[in-house]
């Protein structure tokens, strides 16, 4: 079932973004398929905090990186935020996977905090 592979993914992009946000140069987000990955990188400039995101496949002959793009790491937080917001509104989710709704919960409050930082 679909959400229950979201369920995965926004918890693992939750402890990377948290970390992210707290100050790591590089964090990873990781997909269920581990041949494709996402590195977030930051650094310090005199105009702020620039943020890149290098969205690439690993393949037998290496890493290939297919796109890199500036983002703003807020409105990641807050996309990532709403999407699990949508999940923890799905009612057979709800109903089915108690565990993962607790723990969803707990994610969603945690992004929700660093928006407040």
């Amino acid at each position: 079932e679909f959400v229950e592979f979201a369920s995965i993914v926004f918890k693992w992009w939750t402890e990377a973004l948290i970390s992210f946000m707290w100050g790591a140069k590089t964090v990873k987000l990781r997909f269920l398929d581990e041949q494709y990955y996402i590195h977030l990188t930051h650094e310090e400039t005199g105009n702020g905090t620039l943020c890149k995101a290098y969205y690439g496949e690993t393949r037998p002959s290496g890493n290939v990186l297919m796109r890199e793009v500036e983002f703003d790491q807020f409105e990641l937080v807050k996309s990532l935020a709403k999407a699990i917001n949508t999940l923890l509104r799905h009612d057979e989710f709800q109903a089915q996977h108690p565990a993962e709704v607790a723990e969803l919960q707990n994610a969603y409050s945690r992004l929700r905090q660093l928006l407040k930082k």
